[in-house]
């Protein structure tokens, strides 16, 4: 009790006069951000798990084209509903209108429910599909068809009755039929249709809800028979264009949490060695008064748990706020109200501040256990202060390592960052090292300042270039999150184009294609280039792993925008094979030259891989998966897809085209796009916060460093007093070192960013790179005002101290 009641005491003691109070910030900051950005994904996360689970329909959706047989599915306890989804031309009167058709049938929707809004537009709440002979139809399609509920539409070979339209439902449909206009009918009536017929196109959807361990169950089963275009979604594995902007905002968050903790790490690293220092002749006391060396462990680790506890305390506390911004600033994606999170951000939070403890202070506490009263009353406490000791290196570098997989999860892109930062940590190091040994030869002369600064800063070479690589990496991480907030954000808001497609227009017919062109040029609408279509199975020939999977095919002789050829060749000089993208290639091991049979149409064809291409999938411009030559497939029959932009004064056009080409359907992304630009414009403001905290652990790191250098200069200053020299002199001298140590330090900092950020932008956040100039220059400026600023503190304060006051302190 009395150690830990002597701990506890020495624990306020030391944070009240400071020696404490710089690591206990940066750490509190580190758990701070950290707890933010978890306690924000973890309840994101979950509400996005529930939620999904409405949007899917059930704890798992299988969707595939070829019905499977039922009798086959394992026995499981819930409920199981089956879908039939296709494309069809539901028509009144004088109007038609391509639609996706859903055909349900009882028990549906097995999760979440319908809203249909009646005829008295109210929202009318349904736990069962239309009774069969109606028809249920989403706001547009009504539109488009021009009729009132009550009406009757024609689909198939038989009428049905609209009797409410839909506002919202379950199992939304992924692919096309999000964007299509839908219709939902009973499957009662669907025999009578006639549209379901062998060789037509239809996708089956199994839904189901169950127990997790029958969830487990039937997703094995289904893993097992499952075929090349099937899909097996879960609210787990799910996902939404938009899910994916906000997975890359994610992105954003988690690379200022690792800046700032890394920032954090180097300034509790520097304030436990100046902690120990200080600590020695306490040591000496407490061993002379009799106190057991396991004792004297036990008082100093409490100490530091202090700290820790505190910490997270405090950071968790700092993390809740800042999370709370997080959501005020992205509410309107989000239910109002957000699940609690779980126990892992709090988890997530300690392991991080115990990491930093264990990996960057404790090393410098192993160290002062191990010293004897003779050594500390001799004064030879240089062992205590070894920067450079050998396990200090290896357990921070080790907690260094692990913090970077414990947030990335990923060994690869860790080992890029962790060993790219090692080696330009030691670049600078030796670089500085080398450049303060050669100019020592200039002298010693306080009075000229030139070679003063040139003295000190070879004297204290080693620490100097400690310092500058500290201040180099603080100064370097604060750019990267500037130009994360700034640069990097813009970037990702421009690789979407001001003017990018917003709506798309498929099953086009040949004889089509001039008038919608016609239609387009007369509204000063530019139209992108008219692709065919065609549906398209692939065959391997010879051994390998069986592709067997139907393609949205088609052919052409440029290479469109946002593809680029990396294996093989475009069909300028050869035009007898196809051009597969580079996810098709590795899911299905296929390499250039390969041979394939392509059937479309019924007709066989041979061919070969000729190039591999990158899809740039997020140009909102159509793509594909597989693309062959123009020469090859111009015989066949096909169908035409296109985009186009419509600006926001001339949406009238969309319903105009749809009138004037009822059989082509038109999808409109301009939602999916607002809503994408809405995500980057907040993440932008988001991260201004954690700019704002990774900006002040780096200034506390800066704090550190001076602050060690302090206590070097205080003796000498005292001395060159004593002998004489001016306090004016003294000033410009220690204040001008400084400011080299500024200038060498922001320089390279600069240049640290200046790279670090272009490849952040190539490869991890995958958009075209540019190189910010201004962030170089940025590094020098900030570097001199901000060192230049404490500097002038920390000197002015050195230059009052009398000589007396700093040898009856040493002595």
């Amino acid at each position: 009790m009395n150690v830990v009641l002597l701990s506890l005491k020495i624990f306020f003691r030391e944070l009240k006069s400071g020696q404490l109070l710089l690591m206990f910030l940066s750490l509190t900051l580190a758990v701070g951000i950290v707890a933010s950005i978890t306690l924000f994904t973890d309840r994101l996360d979950r509400s996005l798990i529930a939620e999904s689970q409405v949007f899917l329909g059930g704890d798992l959706k299988f969707e595939t084209s070829d019905a499977i047989e039922e009798s086959n599915i394992p026995n499981f306890e819930g409920q199981f509903a089956k879908i039939y989804e296709f494309g069809s031309v539901v028509s009144n009167a004088d109007n038609f209108q391509l639609a996706a058709i859903k055909s349900v049938e009882k028990p549906y929707p097995i999760a979440g429910q319908l809203e249909i809004i009646n005829e008295n537009s109210e929202v009318e709440t349904f736990t069962s599909p239309p009774n069969p002979g109606e028809i249920w139809l989403d706001g547009r399609l009504a539109r488009l068809l021009d009729i009132s509920i009550g009406d009757q539409v024609d689909l198939g070979a038989t009428s049905l009755i609209y009797s409410g339209t839909i506002s919202s439902e379950a199992d939304r449909g992924t692919g096309s039929f999000a964007f299509a206009p839908k219709a939902i009918m009973n499957s009662a009536d669907l025999e009578s249709t006639q549209l379901i017929r062998s060789g037509s196109r239809v996708r089956y959807t199994y839904l189901f809800t169950a127990s997790k361990e029958d969830i487990d169950k039937l997703e094995q089963y289904f893993q097992n028979i499952k075929r090349p275009g099937d899909d097996i979604l879960t609210p787990q594995n799910e996902e939404t264009p938009l899910g994916r902007a906000i997975d890359r905002a994610s992105n954003f968050f988690l690379l200022g949490a690792l800046l700032a903790i890394i920032l954090s790490s180097l300034a509790i690293a520097i304030s436990s060695l100046q902690f120990t220092r200080r600590h020695t002749e306490y040591v000496a006391i407490f061993k002379a008064l009799g106190f057991q060396p396991k004792e004297i462990r036990i008082t100093y680790l409490l100490i530091f748990t202090f700290v820790a506890i505190f910490s997270i305390l405090f950071g968790i506390a700092t993390g809740w706020f800042v999370q709370l911004s997080f959501l005020s600033l992205l509410k309107e994606y989000f239910p109002a109200n957000l699940p609690l999170p779980g126990p892992n951000p709090y988890f997530i939070s300690v392991v991080t501040a115990f990491t930093c403890l264990l990996g960057f202070a404790y090393p410098m506490l192993r160290n002062l256990f191990e010293l004897s009263p003779n050594t500390i009353l001799r004064k030879t406490t240089n062992k205590t202060g070894n920067f450079l000791s050998i396990v200090y290196s290896l357990s921070g570098l080790l907690a260094f390592y692990f913090l970077i997989v414990f947030f990335i999860r990923d060994f690869y892109i860790t080992n890029i960052v962790f060993f790219s930062i090692l080696a330009f940590a030691l670049f600078i190091f030796s670089f500085i090292y080398v450049i303060f040994s050669f100019i020592k030869p200039l002298g010693l002369n306080p009075l000229k300042t030139f070679k003063m600064i040139a003295f000190e800063l070879s004297r204290r070479k080693l620490f100097n270039s400690l310092q500058i690589v500290s201040i180099t990496v603080a100064i370097a991480l604060s750019l990267i999150a500037y130009s994360s907030s700034t640069n990097i954000i813009s970037s990702w808001e421009s690789s979407l184009p001001e003017k990018a497609p917003n709506n798309f227009i498929f099953n086009l017919f040949e004889d089509e294609k001039e008038n919608l062109k016609d239609f387009l040029e007369s509204r000063d609408i530019e139209l992108l280039p008219i692709y065919p279509v065609t549906s398209a199975r692939f065959f391997r020939v010879g051994e390998g792993e069986d592709i067997d999977r139907t393609f949205n095919f088609t052919w052409m002789e440029d290479l469109p925008e946002g593809n680029k050829i990396v294996s093989g060749e475009w069909f300028n000089q050869s035009t007898d094979g196809v051009s597969i993208s580079i996810e098709i290639a590795e899911r299905y091991n296929l390499k250039l030259n390969d041979k394939i049979e392509i059937d479309v149409a019924g007709k066989r064809i041979s061919s070969f891989i000729q190039s591999i291409r990158e899809v740039n999938w997020e140009n909102f411009s159509p793509n594909f998966f597989a693309i062959g030559n123009t020469d090859d497939f111009s015989d066949l029959s096909p169908t035409y897809i296109t985009s186009f932009h419509v600006p926001e004064n001339k949406k009238i056009v969309t319903t105009e085209l749809i009138k004037q080409f009822p059989t082509s359907s038109v999808i409109s992304l301009e939602n999916l796009i607002q809503e994408i630009q809405s995500i980057i414009s907040k993440v932008s403001q988001a991260l201004t916060l954690i700019l704002g905290l990774t900006l002040l652990s780096a200034l506390f790191l800066m704090l550190a460093t001076i602050q060690e250098s302090y206590k070097q200069r205080e003796k000498q200053n005292a001395i060159l007093k004593t002998l004489g020299l001016s306090r004016t002199v003294m000033q410009k001298n220690t204040f001008l070192e400084y400011l080299t140590i500024g200038l060498f330090a922001g320089g390279l900092g600069g240049l640290l960013a200046l790279i670090a950020t272009y490849l952040i932008e190539t490869f991890v956040f995958e958009i075209d790179p540019t190189v910010y100039w201004d962030i170089l220059l940025l590094g020098i400026l900030s570097a001199v005002v901000i060192i230049g600023i404490i500097s002038a503190i920390f000197t002015f304060y050195l230059s009052t101290k009398t000589p007396k006051d700093v040898f009856s302190k040493v002595s």
